[in-house]
């Protein structure tokens, strides 16, 4: 029900989702939820903790779908892998990206966003068995200046591996065994 009334609204610019349900409307086709991204004025998508059906992804960021907008997208707890190739080709202008989630298909993913040059702050949540990956593919994303990283493993040097991002201003790096509950780092550049 609420996804046939989004088709209808092409000025959307910003749209938050925390739980798409269509209760006792039983669950709409996997393609309805292609209204999410209907208005290519979109700027910024939450659909966060959100239980999307598979398959989701190829409607919501079809292939020839052009959000040239779109500079947030928030998908923190949302269990369906995205593909990276197909965010950067449908969203080129993304600068935030939250993908704090516990499953599989992160390492496409990041493969993929070294392309997105204006992508410039991303959360995400390293997983048991893949934190160094991780945080290996996160280092090639250079144009980063914010980075939340929650790792479920400890990573031999691993928030020393992120200092070679040298446009951080604001990092947050969290692993079990640190001693610490996290590390928090901000920096504040001023003009002379």
């Amino acid at each position: 029900m609420l996804l046939s009334h989004l088709q209808t609204l092409q000025q959307l610019i910003h749209l938050h989702l925390n739980c798409l349900s269509d209760a006792g409307q039983g669950d709409p086709p996997v393609a309805a939820y292609s209204a999410l991204t209907a208005s290519s004025k979109l700027q910024l998508l939450d659909v966060s903790h959100c239980h999307l059906p598979a398959g989701v992804w190829q409607h919501v960021f079809s292939t020839g779908r052009q959000l040239p907008y779109l500079t947030s997208l928030n998908i923190t707890d949302v269990r369906e892998p995205l593909e990276g190739s197909r965010l950067v080709s449908c969203c080129p202008s993304l600068q935030a990206l939250y993908v704090q989630r516990r499953v599989g298909g992160r390492s496409e993913l990041l493969a993929s966003l070294h392309e997105l040059r204006p992508l410039h702050t991303l959360h995400l949540t390293a997983e048991v068995g893949s934190a160094a990956a991780t945080l290996q593919m996160v280092c090639q994303l250079t144009g980063l200046r914010e980075l939340d990283v929650n790792s479920h493993e400890a990573v031999t040097e691993g928030v020393l591996q992120l200092s070679k991002l040298k446009q951080l201003a604001s990092l947050y790096y969290y692993e079990p065994g640190m001693g610490l509950n996290s590390v928090s780092l901000t920096c504040e550049v001023r003009g002379s």
